[in-house]
């Protein structure tokens, strides 16, 4: 838990707001409550999901509560490149580990009594229409919708924006990396961005049905 009562991550709506203008994190709420513990972690990151388990006991955890939000590949590669200044190379092995780590959690969470399902949102559903998306995320966390999460934007600290800007969700004049993506990872994008909620996606799990 944040021990600061200011930080955005203590109350679960700015939660919310906080988080779902990244397109390289998940966030993961024990439990949704004022003060509630709240935990991240990224593509980079060398914490494997569930050693943010082991601090609490079973009998006192809830279930763990993924958010993940996705993006068009061609637009995490090039922020990426551009803002932390990596190669090719690198960017395209994060965005494709971040897609690894989404489907894991998905197919993981119907075995794991600590593991919620994954809520998935796009980033361009988010941008082009945010209250939608934004109610419809609520809606799957069994969570009011408040207002106060349409300043996600502003109250992103590393990038501030005066609000959500429609035109992130276009790759219009970058570049394209789309051949230096493995197919099973494009497959695997594929699979999950049908589970997004901004476009009426459930959720549930990405297996395909066993054959009769």
């Amino acid at each position: 838990p944040n021990p600061n009562p200011n930080h955005p991550n203590r109350n679960p709506e700015q939660v919310v707001s906080a988080a779902v203008p990244t397109a390289l994190c998940f966030w993961f709420e024990a439990e949704l409550g004022e003060g509630a513990p709240t935990l991240s972690s990224s593509p980079g990151s060398r914490t494997h999901w569930r050693q943010m388990l082991v601090p609490l006991p079973e009998a006192q955890r809830a279930p763990l509560q993924p958010v993940c939000v996705l993006r068009d590949p061609n637009a995490v590669i090039h922020s990426i490149k551009t803002r932390e200044h990596r190669t090719t190379g690198i960017a395209v092995y994060r965005w494709c580990r971040y897609m690894e780590i989404v489907e894991q959690l998905v197919e993981e969470a119907s075995s794991n009594p600590n593991l919620a399902q994954p809520v998935i949102v796009s980033f361009e559903g988010l941008v082009a229409q945010p209250e939608a998306a934004l109610r419809a995320l609520c809606d799957s966390l069994s969570m009011p919708f408040s207002t106060q999460m349409l300043e996600g934007p502003q109250r992103n600290v590393r990038y501030p924006r005066q609000g959500f800007e429609s035109d992130k969700g276009r790759s219009d004049g970058k570049p394209t990396y789309l051949d230096r993506i493995p197919v099973t990872a494009l497959q695997r994008y594929e699979r999950l961005m049908k589970l997004d909620i901004s476009q009426g996606g459930a959720v549930t799990s990405t297996k395909e049905p066993a054959p009769a």
